[in-house]
């Protein structure tokens, strides 16, 4: 009697791909054709006789088709895979996890950081939400993955600074990353016009009063900057007779005052003084002044000498003419 043919099938067993049956005469001993079959994340280990069986033959190995034929099954070892921790615009550095494919296992605790935000768990791509907490349980996948941190911005405190000026500003206080208006300006400096605000005490003007912002990671400090008002300072004649055009000048500003155009008939022009009826503070003619919120100054006077003659009116005999100094209540 002849041996019949028979089919010795083999089966992917959750893998991929496909491969032509063994056909061989009941009894023939031959090589198994070689595994053609795949499974991602997995390394072929060897043929089973059962779905769930362990491995019975090595690939390419002698077998003996029995009567009626057969089922081989693929079996696959789960290959290790790597899960990356990425920062995602944080800073630090993690080990990747190393795990075999569809092995449970608890994340890595978080050690990345960034300026100015809290972290708030991982995502499975870098502008998606948070699909893991931090140390969550996990699985690793066929082929590995990729985590992506993700940030909550943490409130910050944009301080204002009267910067020589006087007054109080509360904070504002917004998350990094917020783009607001800056609180209108509520500090004063006698003498100067609020310019706008700048990032260091010396620097320039950067924002304007109420500008559009953008808070940084850790907060800032923006300083008052300051512009000089013109003042006047006016001249007073003090008793005296004439007239004087105002100096006006930037508050801060040193100049020389204007030379005295006033005149007051049995005096001599003294100085200036900052009372009208003190000679205290006495500015003498040419002084450099110092403009600060504006002022008066009033002409001082000193009297000259006068003679007074006697005249005998027809009389007899001489007296001789008398010094005298001209007294007036505003000295």
């Amino acid at each position: 009697m002849t041996a019949a043919n028979q089919h010795l099938v083999y089966d992917a067993n959750t893998g991929a791909g496909s491969m032509s049956d063994s056909v061989q005469a009941t009894g023939t001993v031959f090589n198994l054709t070689t595994n053609a079959f795949t499974k991602t994340g997995y390394t072929f280990a060897g043929w089973s006789t059962t779905a769930g069986g362990s491995v019975a033959y090595a690939d390419g190995a002698s077998y003996t088709m029995p009567a009626g034929g057969a089922t081989l099954y693929a079996k696959w070892t789960a290959a290790n895979q790597h899960l990356v921790y990425d920062a995602n615009t944080g800073a630090g550095s993690m080990s990747d996890s190393v795990q075999a494919t569809g092995t449970v296992f608890n994340l890595t605790t978080n050690a990345f950081t960034k300026t100015g935000y809290t972290f708030a768990g991982w995502s499975t791509t870098a502008g998606g939400s948070v699909a893991y907490a931090d140390g969550a349980s996990y699985t690793m996948p066929a082929g590995g993955a990729t985590l992506y941190a993700k940030w909550t911005a943490a409130n910050q405190h944009l301080v204002y600074d009267a910067n020589t000026g006087a007054g109080s500003m509360s904070d504002s206080v917004q998350a990094t990353g917020t783009v607001f208006n800056l609180t209108t300006n509520a500090f004063t400096k006698t003498g100067y016009t609020f310019a706008g605000w700048s990032t260091t005490a010396g620097g320039s003007v950067a924002y304007a009063d109420g500008a559009s912002y953008t808070m940084p990671a850790g907060g800032a400090t923006l300083y008052a900057k300051w512009t000089a008002a013109n003042q006047h300072l006016v001249y007073d004649a003090n008793t005296g007779a004439g007239s004087m055009s105002d100096s006006v000048q930037a508050t801060g500003t040193v100049f020389n005052l204007t030379t005295n155009a006033f005149t007051k008939t049995g005096y001599t022009f003294a100085g200036w003084s900052t009372y009208g009826w003190w000679i205290s503070r006495l500015c003498r003619r040419g002084f450099l002044y110092y403009a600060r919120r504006g002022a008066t100054l009033y002409a001082k006077w000193t009297a000259t000498s006068q003679t007074i003659t006697y005249n005998n009116n027809g009389g007899t005999g001489t007296m001789s003419n008398t010094a005298a100094i001209r007294v007036h209540k505003s000295l």
